[in-house]
């Protein structure tokens, strides 16, 4: 975790990535990668480079929770009504208030009438905004609460406002809409009930408030020097109830995409590359909202020279801090090449290349070596492997588990087989995985698979009528996307070639996919084949000698 990183200060490397983040003229605002690859260490950095010039949101600390905690709401998502607009004005008054907040620490009641007065102003002065004058006096009434406070309001306002719409006199309303509304539902079908509470929803005075969010910012930054930096991490953990975060998130985006218009205003948004993906604006996504978001997106990767150079940084921090002289770097510290292959390179294969899995790696090795003289041998660094290699496969799992619940089941598939096979052994694994969707019936001890929802979309050309006339390519298509997408199996187009895997920046899977022929192989990624036992491959037709590059 880059907050508990003790040499994050001293050796943090720029790989190009944090000087597009720092610069106010840069547009990419969101900031993708996957877990570990220093997605919050650049924005740690940028709080430490811009003292004073950094504000934050912490989903954790906001009141969300109080919104599905509400019976009214539930029921409106029972019945399929879109809340994101209510979503969206939320978000906007929440970032808003988050940033005039920071740019008047204390500020005094002649600030706060200061600030509201050049507002209206503002839009006085242009004919298209003077409409909104009426909504500043309830913005500013309620504008310096709380963000909690700010949540719980207008979350209480629908709720109150969707009571009074369904004629209910009760606190509570149920899920199932009793009393009154049980009535209406007989004489009212559900599409009815949706549309009616659809504009319940979109009529929400908080709407017209957040239209002069962007007026707003302008006159709380009114100058290069209130240049304001919002940084929202931490969208991956448990800050509200699952069937929700997404939706809240594509919401977010699309409000920040809006918040551009503010001068003097950067916010950066840290977000996994497969909840990016969950959200139906990743790489392959379609559509003008999708390509907007996307074309805002920046997506942090790393080379072997910028990990290289990463690792010799935190070297040379820490001989620092010890008092080590000469200061140590990889080359004093690692063994000869061997077989061609120079020790780095053999750890950083065994890595999705990203920062944390390397330090991971050569912690692992150090731990067992003097810390005044450390020297890592070639037996050392696959003494360690296999407790590294169990790690990362438990990373993996907890990365991808969401949405592919119980995906370490697939993985175990893959324990004791040859790393590297041909399409016969494809074929057979691919069986095995669609057979997970009927374990249960079968009377086994394995309790049923949790995943079957998104499992079985994948395993339907196996099942589907007439599959023995799909090429082993159309059968195993949507299993092997999957895995090449997380980086778990990688493609050999010729025997002898290096494999390709998901993370590599040019390895797109249609383009590798498409050109497999039957003489193609497969290799489970290096950093996965400890931990699951795997053998090296015995040369046989579909379990081939080593490939290219491989110690």
């Amino acid at each position: 975790m880059a907050e508990k990183d003790p040499l994050l200060a001293s050796a943090f490397l720029d790989n190009g990535t944090y000087s597009a983040i720092i610069s106010p003229d840069d547009h990419h605002w969101f900031l993708i990668g996957r877990t570990g690859s220093g997605k919050s260490a650049a924005l740690y950095q940028l709080e430490a480079d811009k003292p004073g010039k950094v504000a934050r949101i912490n989903p954790a600390e906001l009141a969300f929770r109080h919104i599905t905690n509400q019976d009214a709401v539930r029921t409106l998502l029972s019945l399929d009504v879109r809340l994101e607009p209510f979503f969206h004005a939320l978000w906007r008054t929440l970032i808003l208030c988050q940033v005039v907040r920071h740019r008047y620490q204390s500020p005094t009641d002649d600030v706060k009438r200061g600030l509201f007065e050049r507002l209206r102003g503002a839009l006085r002065r242009n004919p298209s905004t003077a409409a909104r004058l009426a909504y500043v006096d309830q913005l500013e009434a309620s504008f310096w609460k709380t963000t909690e406070d700010q949540i719980r309001e207008q979350v209480d306002t629908l709720v109150k406002t969707v009571k009074a719409e369904a004629g209910l006199n009760f606190p509570a309303l149920p899920v199932s809409l009793s009393g009154e509304a049980e009535e209406t539902t007989i004489s009212e079908t559900r599409a009815q009930l949706r549309e009616r509470f659809q504009k319940v929803v979109n009529d929400q005075v908080v709407f017209q408030l957040a239209s002069i969010a962007s007026n707003l910012a302008e006159e709380a930054l009114e100058s290069d020097q209130n240049f304001t930096y919002l940084v929202i991490d931490d969208l991956d953990l448990t800050w509200v109830e699952d069937s929700l975060a997404n939706v809240l998130i594509k919401c977010l985006l699309q409000v920040t995409l809006e918040m551009q218009r503010a001068r003097h205003l950067k916010i950066l948004i840290a977000l996994r590359t497969n909840i990016f993906d969950q959200l139906a604006v990743g790489r392959q996504a379609r559509g003008g909202q999708e390509e907007k978001l996307r074309a805002t997106a920046m997506y942090l990767g790393w080379t072997r020279n910028n990990l290289k150079e990463m690792v010799n940084l935190r070297l040379a921090a820490e001989s620092k801090e010890l008092r080590i002289v000469p200061v140590l770097q990889l080359r004093t510290i690692l063994p000869p090449s061997q077989k061609g292959i120079s020790p780095f390179n053999y750890i950083l294969n065994r890595t999705l290349m990203r920062p944390r899995d390397v330090i991971l790696y050569l912690n692992h090795c150090l731990a067992q070596c003097t810390p005044q003289k450390p020297r890592i041998s070639w037996a050392l660094i696959r003494d360690v492997e296999h407790a590294y290699s169990v790690d990362r496969l438990s990373a993996l799992r907890d990365e991808w588990n969401d949405p592919y619940y119980d995906i370490a089941r697939v993985f175990n598939l893959f324990r004791g087989r040859p790393w590297a096979f041909g399409v016969a052994t494809l074929e057979d694994i691919c069986d095995d995985v669609a057979l997970l969707l009927k374990e249960s019936e079968f009377g086994g001890a394995q309790p049923a698979f949790a995943g079957s929802a998104w499992l079985t979309p994948l395993c339907e050309p196996r099942w589907a009528p007439g599959a023995y006339r799909l090429t082993w390519k159309e059968r195993s298509e949507p299993q092997c996307e999957l895995l090449f997408h997380i980086g778990f199996l990688g493609f050999i187009r010729r025997p002898g070639q290096d494999a390709e895997y998901g993370q590599d920046p040019a390895a797109a899977f249609d383009v590798v996919y498409d050109s497999l022929d039957d003489q193609a192989l497969f290799s489970v990624h290096p950093a996965f084949r400890a931990a699951l036992g795997m053998v090296a491959p015995g040369g046989s037709s579909d379990s081939p000698s080593l490939p290219r590059g491989e110690l």
